[in-house]
């Protein structure tokens, strides 16, 4: 089965708004079996919406579709309108609606809504309403040749709350319906070397089964998916992706958390293990993500956010003479700033991270993208040299997760795991130069 998704709003194709409704329910269509084919988002015109809704509907292959947006109270929420015309039938006001719009807006704002709010009570004939628990634009399910075409509003947190609902509307999975495996998740790997460690566990797989790859941020999701696989072709995929993970378990992290982030917070809480952070170009990004994680407050000591040499200097007694010497943005910098964090927090890690995000503060001997990270803890210390490439944000993205991989990996027992972008990293047990890793 397949579906087609209308996400509608001017806000979002001109890109004020960032969409996140169709990446919701992609993901949830698929879970049960249904396939996204065609996902398109259109602007706040009434034509453009009939034109595109009228094209789904007259697609063979698309038998539900999802409309989201336009549901509001005010003169620019025209999708009710639109999809009336489209299933050929009037608006009509809906008492009971309403009468959960009023409830809803005097729980809320303790007082009666105005009465533009009224527009959200218009309903297609014959349409079945859907109650909204989370806002006050109802969703509602019309028909067209026998296609189902549910409406709600764009609010992704109302479109959440609806889930439950729409599922009820969705045929159940089956041999030759789609589906997608889990998805493995892998860091400290390019696509490309990835694509060539698994190429042998894909051999004559059967022509129902597809792989894809997805690089992020020095991550790499891999699941196999299919629209025509067969019960026994469902667990054959299983099988191999159990034997990719099994035979890249070094690199697999989705079976400790869900991201990386939250991964390497489990692998502390399990060993019992503490760490501080001393932050330069990250400016807090790697506190913030490893506070990100539950039961944080159990592994994660303190963080220091010294971007100044000032601040190096007094808040982690970082020597001035080094900083003079060498710069702020070098691996003895980087260095001392783990070690002293890691003496001022008494914790058993101390991490220190310093570079050029950019734009401007490069040279010619240390450019934008230069970065620094360091790790002292029971396994002996370990500081790395990395060329990050893009912009401000890529840099300091980039930094982020190749902390969150060396601590992932040093945690797991294999510091000297090598990363993308890292400078000679052929050379894992080089001291001195731009790695080093050392047991005091």
């Amino acid at each position: 089965m397949k579906a087609g998704i209308l996400c509608i709003g001017t806000e979002i194709v001109t890109g004020l708004v960032q969409e996140r409704n169709a990446s919701f329910l992609s993901h949830k269509l698929v879970e049960k079996g249904v396939f996204p084919k065609q996902i398109t988002f259109v602007p706040d015109d009434p034509l453009t919406i009939q034109q595109t809704l009228e094209s789904l509907v007259s697609d063979p292959e698309i038998s539900i579709m999802i409309v989201t947006g336009g549901l509001g109270p005010t003169e620019d929420d025209i999708t009710r309108e639109a999809v009336a015309r489209v299933a050929g039938v009037n608006l009509g006001f809906d008492e009971d609606s309403w009468r959960r719009i009023v409830h809803f807006y005097r729980s809320i704002r303790f007082k009666d809504p105005p009465q533009n709010n009224r527009r959200q009570a218009m309903i297609p004939s014959g349409a079945t309403v859907l109650a909204n628990g989370r806002g006050t634009a109802p969703g509602f399910i019309v028909k067209k040749y026998d296609k189902k075409i549910i409406v709600l509003p764009g609010v992704p947190i109302e479109v959440e709350y609806f889930w439950e609902t729409i599922k009820e509307h969705l045929p159940a999975s089956k041999d030759g319906t789609y589906f997608r495996t889990e998805a493995l998740k892998f860091c400290g790997l390019g696509e490309s070397r990835f694509a060539e460690m698994v190429s042998p566990f894909l051999q004559n797989m059967p022509s129902s089964l597809h792989v894809a790859y997805l690089p992020r941020y020095g991550e790499v999701w891999f699941y196999l998916y299919g629209d025509t696989a067969s019960s026994v072709e469902r667990e054959e995929a299983s099988h191999r992706l159990n034997t990719i993970a099994s035979t890249l378990n070094d690199y697999l992290f989705s079976n400790i958390g869900n991201t990386l982030a939250e991964a390497v917070g489990n692998l502390f809480i399990s060993a019992g293990k503490k760490i501080a952070t001393s932050e330069s170009c990250t400016g807090g990004a790697l506190g913030e993500a490893l506070t990100g994680v539950p039961g944080s407050s159990s592994f994660f000591e303190r963080g220091y956010i010294t971007y100044s040499n000032r601040s190096k200097i007094e808040e982690l007694s970082v020597s001035s003479l080094l900083i003079e010497k060498k710069g702020a943005v070098s691996a003895e910098v980087a260095e001392q700033m783990a070690r002293n964090v890691k003496s001022k927090a008494c914790t058993d890690y101390g991490l220190g991270i310093t570079g050029i995000a950019g734009p401007t503060g490069g040279s010619a001997l240390k450019p934008v993208g230069l970065v620094y990270l360091s790790l002292v803890g029971p396994e002996g210390v370990f500081t790395r040299e990395f060329h990050f490439p893009g912009d401000r944000q890529t840099v300091r993205k980039l930094s982020v997760h190749s902390t969150l991989s060396i601590l992932f990996f040093t945690l797991r027992g294999n510091p000297y795991i090598p990363l993308g972008w890292e400078k000679n990293s052929d050379n894992r047990k080089q001291r001195g130069g731009v790695f080093h890793g050392y047991k005091e």
